[in-house]
């Protein structure tokens, strides 16, 4: 009883004296000795001694509760043995050491060591992270992969300019440096082209074979049984004229393989001295399907055209000599003539070496076929003209046809196709779909152009685009078909 009388006291001195530990007792977790000096050093130290007896009284009353409880409390006195209360004290003194760390003075001269209490937290606290804005570091400055092209220089105004072929200049990609920050994806840039004083043509570049040269066999993929004759050509050139050293059943065969992006059309000399009763035939096949066969003698050379299809084209002449036939074939001036087709499907003006004024764009407004067409749509002052233009150059000759919608209508606009800076046809009213038209070309260097023009006034009515059109024009399926 006296021991818990005591305890009570000091319980009682504790909580008379919160402003000296600054902190809750029942919130007490573990003591630090630091050392600084104080006047209330000793008085510390005797509530720091009553705080460690609290401890020890609670300890022995839950000792007490616990064998109460238990099957062995009628055997237990009513208050504890002084041996029991021995043990308590020290098991007690046990674990206030092990609560107390203790850190010796490395100063001793400058005082006595002064309690200091740290206080147990009740609960964590929740912590919410606030988002941090980050700076992003400069993006690192990447080269594309991708070929650089260059685009077609676009003008204004009506001075005559060179045609410029687009180029590709492959570029060679830089890796970006190691970063933590985001980058970002940079976007190639187009040089611009340069004008060259050089005119560019769009140049047909036909093959022609006349046999004048043992080296025009050397054309041929596969030549078996047919030589050069000399003589025995159109005009009494040369020409290429089957074996006569054939056996029955034999044939000869001159197989030429061509490829044109759009294709194109052929045309050769042909005779022939065959006779039926021998089962002996000539043949023409492209890509494996027959396009000509006879079986009769020809005293005179003749003119046979075909056209062949886009890409790799494959064309066989073929003898087959019968039972105890002795004819021959003869054929010359084999001309292949590819056609130039731009259908504007690449998006842009670099397929062909175009001149471009401002206001001439590709775009799938509105097309012929494909999805993209050549179109004008653009604000122009009166007496102004912007012009779309290309250069051919075709030694044969031929037809430039192409397909054109306009929607505009004098007095307010016109569109003028030009052949050499010569207007050959104009509009002035609206089509309303698209129309055919085609140029007759010569030989020789050329330019093709479309102007699209307003007068030089303007007009004295509002425009009513149900009878004027709105003035914007389309172009599409653009083709040279030599001669």
């Amino acid at each position: 009883m006296m021991l818990y009388r005591h305890a009570l006291s000091t319980f009682a001195l504790i909580s008379s004296s919160p402003r000296v530990l600054g902190v809750n007792t029942n919130d007490v977790a573990d003591v630090h000795v630091l050392p600084s000096p104080s006047r209330d050093a000793e008085r510390i130290h005797d509530i720091t001694t009553s705080a460690d007896s609290l401890r020890r009284l609670s300890k022995k009353k839950t000792t007490i509760k616990r064998h109460q409880s238990s099957k062995q409390n009628n055997a237990l006195d009513s208050s504890l043995t002084r041996a029991e209360l021995k043990l308590l004290k020290q098991e007690k003194r046990q674990q206030t050491n092990e609560d107390v760390e203790t850190i010796e003075d490395t100063e001793p001269a400058r005082g006595p060591l002064t309690s200091v209490v740290r206080t147990k937290p009740t609960a964590s606290p929740t912590v919410t992270a606030s988002p941090t804005t980050l700076a992003p570091s400069p993006a690192p400055t990447m080269k594309p992969n991708k070929p650089t092209v260059s685009p077609t220089k676009v003008s204004s105004g009506n001075p005559t300019q060179s045609p410029v072929k687009s180029t590709i200049a492959p570029t060679k990609a830089t890796p970006p440096p190691t970063t933590n920050a985001p980058t970002k994806e940079s976007t190639p840039t187009q040089s611009p082209t340069e004008f060259t004083e050089k005119v560019l043509y769009v140049t047909i570049q036909p093959l022609a074979i006349d046999f004048e040269s043992d080296v025009d066999l050397n054309l041929f993929n596969k030549n078996e049984g047919w030589a050069i004759s000399e003589g025995e050509g159109v005009n009494g050139t040369a020409a290429a004229k089957t074996s006569s050293d054939l056996d029955d059943g034999e044939s000869a065969s001159l197989e030429l393989l061509v490829d044109y992006a759009h294709g194109g059309h052929f045309s050769l000399s042909i005779k022939s001295s065959l006779t039926q009763d021998s089962d002996e035939l000539f043949q023409i096949f492209i890509n494996d399907t027959l396009k000509y066969q006879t079986a009769i003698t020809t005293s005179e050379f003749f003119l046979w055209r075909q056209t062949f299809p886009m890409g790799k084209t494959n064309v066989t002449w073929k003898y087959s000599n019968g039972v105890g036939g002795q004819g021959n074939v003869w054929i010359d001036n084999i001309d292949m003539l590819p056609y130039v087709i731009d259908d504007f499907e690449t998006g842009d003006f670099s397929y062909l070496p175009w001149s471009v004024q401002a206001g001439w764009v590709v775009d799938s407004s509105k097309p012929f076929s494909g999805e993209y067409s050549a179109h004008f749509n653009d604000t122009v002052l009166p007496a102004d003209a912007r012009t779309l233009s290309f250069p051919i150059s075709t030694e044969s000759g031929g037809v430039c046809s192409f397909r054109i919608w306009t929607d505009i209508g004098m007095p307010f606009d016109q569109l003028l196709i030009l052949l050499d800076g010569t207007a050959i046809q104009g509009y002035i009213e609206p089509t309303g779909l698209y129309v055919p038209f085609g140029i007759g070309i010569e030989p020789g260097e050329h330019e093709v152009g479309f102007q699209y023009r307003r007068p030089g006034f303007t007009p004295p009515i509002d425009r009513n685009e149900t009878q004027y059109g709105t003035g914007q024009v389309w172009l599409d399926s653009i083709r040279f078909i030599p001669s």
